[in-house]
């Protein structure tokens, strides 16, 4: 109300940045105002996550021109491969760009930075091993979860659906934080 008391016109906007061309599905909220006294409108999408899902589309007219959404493997593909521990802050690039978005993204970089695996203990290693795509630590069986903090290696039964998550390569990733 404040912002339209000084003379701001006022839109809010839900927008999904894997509907702009980011390889991560993360709704925002947007709060947009400006002085020339009309609706702005919410800016034009780029990307589909529809045309990820389906081989045979049935699109609406807004879909028409759009691209499918940028899958995690489409970010990601160029990088090496790491096992637990593995990795370098820095260190050359070994493969090509494989598509256009990941030219775009290297922005003519030779170098990549930061790309060293987590010291994981072996049980969480093993415990990642059982998590399908698209699935978490909550799917694994009872033998593979987490232990009780000072519980004496007994098994905690809190699971929480977004820690220790298996992103699925053909899809956009889930927000991570």
């Amino acid at each position: 109300k404040t912002f339209e008391e000084l003379g701001y016109f006022i839109e809010v906007w839900l927008l999904n940045s894997a509907e702009y061309g980011v390889p991560q599905i993360r709704e925002r909220v947007f709060i947009v105002g400006n002085k020339l006294g009309k609706k702005l409108g919410i800016p034009q999408k780029t990307h589909s996550l529809d045309l990820l899902k389906n081989t045979i589309w049935q699109l609406s007219l807004e879909e028409i021109n759009l691209i499918p959404a940028i899958s995690l493997w489409d970010a990601i593909s160029d990088l090496p491969i790491l096992d637990a521990r593995e990795g370098k802050e820095e260190q050359p690039y070994i493969l090509e760009a494989q598509n256009q978005y990941q030219h775009w993204i290297r922005n003519g970089s030779k170098i990549l930075y930061n790309h060293v695996a987590m010291e994981h203990s072996q049980r969480l290693v093993e415990r990642f091993k059982q998590i399908k795509w698209g699935e978490s630590s909550s799917d694994v069986p009872t033998e593979y979860g987490a232990k009780r903090r000072s519980g004496n290696g007994e098994l905690s039964h809190k699971t929480y659906d977004q820690n220790n998550r298996r992103l699925h390569p053909c899809r956009p990733s889930h927000t991570i934080a």
